[in-house]
């Protein structure tokens, strides 16, 4: 046997110089990769920590004993020993990486990589071996061809064509639906041109100027589209694909991924559904004539039929509205006669009592006499004088001869004039309190309208509380719109009688003994109108009535 060797002397070669010696042996001894020197005859002469960690020995242990000790099937099999096999030409082994099963201290068996290197020092041959542990690449390689297998089967599995191509355009995936599809094994056409293969040669030179196109990133991709492909057998088929793009992790164009159906017989079916169709159509039109006549006939006595029955709705509905309309008529003259005989009747009779009166006064001495039934009897022509006025006013605006005239007036002064005008109607203890803008505003409304219609509403205020009450006159300003409520604190309005307030000659029943003609609100709702504002109001029987009224203004200067 040939002498035994410790690393130390066979990396220290007699004539080197020292310092150059152990750089190289602290190299050798702190390389991450296991390094190993054998003989001719295959015996162990030096192992560095990083070899001994690999095997799990100690260079003590492994130093001296044959390399196949570590070996459990390598390219030595076929030898009798490694004796043999290291005296053949070497020449295809060495400078090159193979991959090799260990076998640690303990018997267990590991792959490693195995790069074999010859050198020749003092007229001896020696071989430097270099081993990478491949445990944990194996394992990782192990279960990435078992994810693989995975995806496959799930793959497999799919009821569709799924196809994977590369930024060439060559196959890299491909399903057991594919096989049954087009015809072909998967290793048939792994790494092959999809488009020499499977595209028609008419569509192949545009089909694949697209993909790379879209390999580019030069264009969207279309997620849905249809493409004719040809099998092996040479039939030509119809393929709907739904189409995805690949990137690696730095967000790179790798390829492609698509799902596709055979729609062949879809479209075929179609096809003919559309002949068909086509054929159903001709004959329609060979009878539409006769068709369109007789349902023209049809449609022509329909239509008349529908004539007549809107005719007859028409004139049923006239009927309805005339019969209404003089019902309301009707209501209206009862309502008139009743209201004018009592309003009429009243002043009437007190001019005639009051004129029979005066004539039994005669001397000088009865004048005061005289003079208070003169008063009577114009008290008497003044209502009279309203009432003909109201009337009048009321044929104006329905005849529309009533016009705005807008113009600036001070708010607060208008109200507070007005309140005075009213004074001398208060019945005993009744009071007007006014609550204004809380400072002055020039607007610019139609104060006469706007001035007659509160006299109305504060006349029956007045008229319909009883004395020592308090009666309000509140305005206020919100988004330019003048708001103005009238409050009392009277009988109210009863509450089946609320929704016909505003109507002509129309009174509530509980002021049938409160002189009055039912034409005021009337004339107040037309007022407003004109002004382009609303009027409301809230009413309880025996506690009182609020009117409001909302009127938009300009400012005034």
């Amino acid at each position: 046997m040939s002498n035994i060797y410790h690393p130390d002397e066979v990396f220290h070669p007699k004539n080197a110089e020292r310092e150059t010696w152990l750089r190289l042996n602290a190299i050798i001894q702190n390389a991450i990769d296991g390094i190993i020197t054998f003989n001719e005859e295959g015996i162990l002469e030096s192992m560095n920590p990083a070899a001994a960690k690999i095997f799990g020995c100690t260079p003590a242990e492994a130093i001296g004993n044959s390399i196949g000790l570590w070996l459990v099937r390598n390219q030595f099999s076929d030898y009798a020993n490694i004796q043999e096999y290291l005296r053949q030409d070497l020449s295809n082994v060495v400078g090159r990486r193979h991959e090799v099963l260990g076998r640690r201290k303990g018997g267990e068996k590991f792959p490693f990589r195995f790069s074999l290197s010859e050198m020749v020092i003092e007229n001896r041959k020696l071989f430097t071996g270099i081993i990478q542990d491949m445990t944990e690449q194996k394992m990782v390689e192990q279960k990435m061809w078992q994810e693989r297998d995975r995806a496959n089967q799930y793959l497999n599995v799919a009821n569709t064509m799924m196809v994977a191509l590369d930024k060439r355009g060559c196959v890299v995936l491909f399903n057991k639906k594919g096989e049954e599809i087009l015809g072909y094994k998967e290793e048939e056409i792994l790494g092959q041109s999809w488009f020499e293969l499977f595209v028609p040669p008419k569509h192949k030179a545009s089909v694949k100027h697209s993909f790379d196109v879209l390999i580019k990133g030069e264009r969207p991709y279309a997620e849905y589209f249809e493409s004719k492909l040809v099998t092996k057998t040479g039939r030509e088929i119809c393929i709907a694909w739904h189409n995805s793009l690949v990137y690696d992790a730095e967000g790179n164009i790798t390829g492609t991924l698509s799902s596709g159906n055979d729609v062949t017989q879809q479209r075929e079916n179609e096809r003919k559904i559309t002949n068909l169709n086509s054929m159903l159509e001709l004959k329609v039109e060979e009878t539409a004539g006769a068709l369109e006549e007789a349902v023209n006939k049809l449609l022509q006595e329909v239509s008349d039929r529908k004539a007549a029955e809107l005719e007859l709705l028409q004139k049923k509905e006239d009927l309805k509205i005339a019969l209404e309309q003089e019902k309301e008529v009707g209501e209206m003259k009862s309502r008139f006669v009743s209201m004018a005989s009592h309003e009429f009747r009243t002043p009437l009779s007190t001019i005639l009592s009051s004129a029979a009166l005066l004539a039994r006064y005669t001397t000088t001495e009865q004048q005061p006499r005289r003079d208070k039934h003169i008063q009577k009897i114009r008290g008497a022509v003044q209502n009279l004088n309203a009432i003909l006025n109201d009337f009048l006013t009321l044929s104006k605006l329905e005849e529309g001869k009533v016009k705005v005239e807008s113009a600036n007036f001070a708010f607060n002064k208008f109200c507070k004039e007005l309140i005075g005008e009213m004074r001398p109607l208060l019945q005993i203890g009744q009071k007007i309190k006014f609550n204004g803008l809380p400072r002055e505003q020039h607007l610019t409304i139609d104060s006469r309208l706007l001035k007659n219609s509160l006299i109305n509403l504060l006349s029956n205020a007045i008229k319909y509380s009883p004395p020592n009450s308090l009666i309000k006159l509140d305005g206020k300003i919100e988004k330019k719109i003048l708001i103005i409520q009238v409050i009392d604190q009277g009988i109210g309005i009863p509450e089946k009688d609320q929704p016909h307030l505003f109507t002509r000659f129309f009174r509530a029943k509980n002021a049938d003994n409160i002189k009055g003609h039912g034409l005021g609100l009337t004339i107040v709702q037309r007022y407003i109108d004109l002004l382009k504002g609303e009027i409301g109001f809230y009413s309880k029987e025996g506690e009182g009535t609020i009117f409001t009224i909302q009127i938009p203004f300009k400012d005034g200067k």
